[in-house]
């Protein structure tokens, strides 16, 4: 008897022990969900949040970056607080892009992350615009934006081409935009700070043209564009400091004009380019160096150094060897050097070298040996033009007048021909023409006016060695 009751009391014991409720561990688990329904700039993930406590789970979502293992430091999207699966959409990717995703879940204490996955955005559909397009309001890019273009064929034109100022401020809804067949204009935006939206940009058929625009500080977004077809015209934008959204183009078929720019003092953006097909000028009142311009050794055609207010020396123009149209140095106040301009030999077209009040002598043109024209006025306080002792031929013109320091010609003393005048006017200081009498002697036909000047010896005076007083 007392052996079937101890029994029964220990079976008692064990079914109680057997039927006691164990407490479940408090590990929280964090799955990634694989990813789906991938396009070019969007795709779908979630995760699944295993906890035993659901209420403890404060939030929880999905973070993904271009590197290995996202954190909620990176870009992320919520997706409520407790346990369970969720899924969700990543938005605004880029096309073509490798992403890393992970999901994630927050308590009090730490967030703990899921497996990694990755996946790659597709390519952008082409959509295209067919012809010129005008956007003069901001409405009309918003507008733009929603058709979701990545290409125009034919010109763009920001703004108004009237000087009226428009309305657009912000050109971010550009952003799908990838070419454009012919020119981008983007004209008189007085609200327009910057050209972000453009940033995907990459090629451009004929011209780009930035002008009259009053708060545009920067270009910076069009650094995407390596050649440009035909011509570059950065013209009155009264807030622009910078060029540097050219940095990446080495060649400009064209002109190239940075001009009118009242603030602009930094023209490294240029610092790439080699060739201009046609036309360069830089004029601008703040510029004070042109050194970015030292990768350049083609000039199509003309090149104007003119109104830089600022400008010491012209050493960016050294690699410089032929230009096949005109020179001109004109009205740079500061300029004391023109040495950048020693490897060139020939100029096809015309030299003006004229109004730099600081200019001493033509030093850098000691390796010039023939130009089209020559001319050489209102320097004040020019006193020597010895580096001209290289040239040879005039082709039609030479002009030397109205600089009040210069007392003598040498340089000159090779000259042996002009094509068809001199003009030797108005240098207050000049008494001494003697460097004339070899292009005299061999080119006795050349029209000849020397007045105005200290001395002004007549063709016969110069032939005959009374050259000077």
């Amino acid at each position: 008897m007392t052996r079937s009751l101890l029994a029964l009391f220990c079976l008692y014991l064990l079914n109680s022990c057997n039927n006691k409720e164990i407490e479940p561990l408090e590990a929280l688990s964090v799955s990634t969900t694989v990813i789906s329904d991938i396009t070019y700039n969007s795709a779908n993930s979630g995760g699944e949040i295993m906890y035993n406590k659901a209420n403890g789970i404060i939030s929880r979502g999905v973070c993904w970056n271009v590197l290995i293992n996202p954190t909620t430091d990176n870009s992320f999207i919520e997706n409520g607080f407790g346990t369970g699966s969720f899924s969700l959409t990543i938005t605004n990717l880029e096309p073509d892009r490798t992403y890393f995703v992970r999901a994630y879940a927050t308590t009090k204490d730490s967030t703990v992350y899921g497996n990694e996955l990755n996946f790659t955005t597709l390519k952008r559909p082409e959509i295209i615009y067919y012809g010129n397009l005008l956007l003069e309001t901001q409405q009309d890019v918003n507008d733009f934006f929603e058709q979701g273009y990545t290409e125009i064929t034919g010109e763009l034109t920001i703004g108004d081409v009237f000087n009226v100022s428009s309305s657009i401020s912000d050109l971010s809804k550009l952003s799908n935009l990838r070419t454009i067949g012919e020119s981008l204009f983007v004209y008189n935006n007085s609200e327009l700070a910057n050209l972000e939206g453009l940033n995907n940009l990459e090629s451009i058929g004929k011209d780009i043209q930035i002008k009259g625009n009053l708060s545009l500080s920067n270009i910076d977004a069009l650094n995407k564009i390596s050649t440009i077809k035909r011509q570059v015209y950065i013209v009155e934008n009264n807030s622009l400091v910078n060029l540097n959204g050219l940095l990446n183009i080495t060649t400009i078929n064209d002109r190239l004009f940075i001009v009118g720019n009242p603030v602009l003092n930094d023209i490294t953006g240029l610092k790439n380019i080699e060739s201009v097909g046609s036309d360069l000028a830089i004029s601008n009142t703040l510029v004070e160096s042109i050194d970015a311009l030292k990768n350049l050794n083609s000039v199509g055609r003309n090149l104007y150094i003119s109104e830089n207010s600022y400008l010491t020396n012209i050493n960016g123009l050294m690699n410089l060897v032929q230009l096949n149209g005109l020179l001109s140095i004109k009205s740079n106040s500061a300029l004391t050097d023109i040495g950048g301009l020693h490897n060139l030999t020939k100029i096809e077209g015309s030299l003006f070298i004229t109004n730099n009040d600081q200019l001493i002598n033509v030093n850098g043109l000691t390796s010039l040996t023939e130009v089209g024209d020559l001319y050489i006025r209102d320097n004040d306080i020019l006193d020597n033009i010895n580096d001209l002792e290289h040239i040879v031929t005039i082709g039609e013109f030479l002009s030397i007048e109205n600089n009040n320091k210069l007392a003598n010609l040498n340089g000159l003393d090779n000259l042996l021909s002009v094509g068809w005048a001199l003009f030797i006017k108005d240098n207050l200081n000049l008494n001494d023409l003697c460097s004339l009498k070899p292009l005299l002697t061999n080119d006795y036909d050349v029209s000849y006016t020397v007045t105005g000047n200290l001395y002004n010896p007549s063709r016969q005076d110069i032939l005959d060695s009374n050259c000077s007083q």
